[in-house]
C-alpha cells in the first residue's frame, strides 16, 4: 500500500467517525483506523489513535453495545505490552477498562483474566493475586473460577 492510498484511507475514517460521533454503528472503522495507525509504526499516533477510540464510552448499560468496546481496550493493552513494551502503561490500560466496566450490571471475565495473566508474566504474583480475588468478588461465574484453578 502506498503512502498516498494510506493517507486517503485515513481521510476515509476520520470523516465517517467526525460525521458519527457517537460510539454507534461504526466501531469498525476505529478498528480500521487502529490497524492502519500501527502499521505506520509511530508510537505516539497510535496511542492517539487508541484513546479516541476508547474514549467513546457506550451510553447504554447493556452487554451487548459493551463487546467491541471492550475488544478496543484489550487491543490497547496488547499494543503496550507486545509492541510498546511500556508496561507501566499496559497496567494502567486494564485498570482504566476495569474501572468503567458496570461491575454491578455485568462484567467481562476474559479482560480480569487478561490482566492476572499480564501480571504472571511481570512475575508480580501479589498483583495477580488481588486481580484474581477481587474478580472473584465482582463476578462469581464458573468460567473464571476454573481457569483460577489452573
Amino acid at each position: 500500500m502506498t503512502h498516498g492510498q494510506r493517507e486517503g484511507e485515513r481521510e476515509f475514517f476520520k470523516y465517517h467517525l467526525k460525521k458519527n460521533t457517537s460510539f454507534f454503528p461504526p466501531p469498525r472503522f476505529r478498528f480500521d483506523l487502529i490497524r492502519l495507525t500501527i502499521s505506520e509504526g509511530e508510537q505516539d499516533s497510535v496511542r492517539e489513535a487508541f484513546e479516541r477510540a476508547v474514549a467513546n464510552v457506550p451510553p447504554s448499560k447493556e452487554k451487548q453495545f459493551w463487546r467491541r468496546y471492550i475488544y478496543l481496550w484489550i487491543n490497547y493493552a496488547v499494543y503496550e505490552e507486545l509492541e510498546a513494551g511500556d508496561f507501566e502503561r499496559c497496567r494502567q490500560v486494564y485498570r482504566t477498562c476495569l474501572d468503567l466496566i458496570p461491575h454491578r450490571r455485568f462484567t467481562f471475565a476474559k479482560v480480569w483474566l487478561l490482566y492476572a495473566q499480564f501480571e504472571l508474566r511481570r512475575k508480580d504474583v501479589k498483583r495477580a493475586r488481588q486481580a484474581l480475588g477481587c474478580a472473584i468478588g465482582k463476578c462469581p461465574k464458573v468460567k473464571k473460577e476454573k481457569r483460577v484453578d489452573q
